[in-house]
């Protein structure tokens, strides 16, 4: 979608700096110098790294995880029927969700589940594996919560959340640089609210 919009997408690179001023953005990578009038820097966990105290609050790379479940042979546990869900109960650590699975999935295949709420900080570089422990902790949450619902974990990942100091969006202009758009700190919700803000900051 992007390329047929006339978008040019630079893969793999490593971006080494950005800077700017109210006229024009500097790009470096581990391969070129880009210069542009315009720059949206969306770089999730690595905005503060690029963009150090010019974003004006603490941007935090946490740590978090995701473990997919295989769902129990129950109509209600099927693609189907399951819907996205979230359980607020109280839990000191944060509220879980699921993700239900559905016809097609690409890997890892199951039920994806998290637990929302500030993890572990983290250099996002260098995030680590996901521990038996936690899977263990998952499972036995879930056989709690919900009952029944799920056979066995299939599959555990790292993510990255951008933590905020109080969890609202950062999408702004830089202070005295005029030329660059931040779009970040979404602590946790990103991804669903990706499509809005990239009309914002266009």
């Amino acid at each position: 979608m992007a390329r047929r919009a006339g978008a040019t997408i630079r893969r793999p690179v490593r971006v080494l700096s950005v800077d700017g001023d109210d006229h024009e953005a500097v790009v470096r990578t581990d391969r070129e110098e880009i210069r542009t009038s315009r720059l949206v820097v969306a770089a999730g966990a690595w905005t503060a790294s690029l963009l150090g105290d010019h974003v004006g609050v603490p941007l935090i790379p946490h740590r978090k995880a995701m473990v997919w479940f295989e769902p129990a042979d129950h109509p209600a546990c099927s693609s189907e029927a399951m819907p996205a869900w979230l359980i607020d109960d109280g839990n000191a650590a944060g509220c879980y969700y699921g993700v239900p699975t559905w016809p097609g999935q690409s890997s890892p295949v199951g039920v994806k589940i998290g637990l929302h709420g500030p993890g572990s900080v983290v250099d996002p570089d260098d995030c680590g594996e996901i521990t038996s422990d936690v899977i263990d902790r998952f499972t036995t949450d879930l056989a709690t919560r919900l009952p029944g619902a799920f056979k066995r974990p299939l599959a555990a990942r790292a993510c990255l959340y951008t933590m905020s100091p109080d969890e609202h969006f950062v999408i702004d202009r830089l202070p005295g640089r005029g030329s660059m758009v931040v779009v970040a700190g979404f602590s946790g919700h990103g991804y669903k609210f990706a499509p809005v803000a990239g009309e914002i900051a266009a």
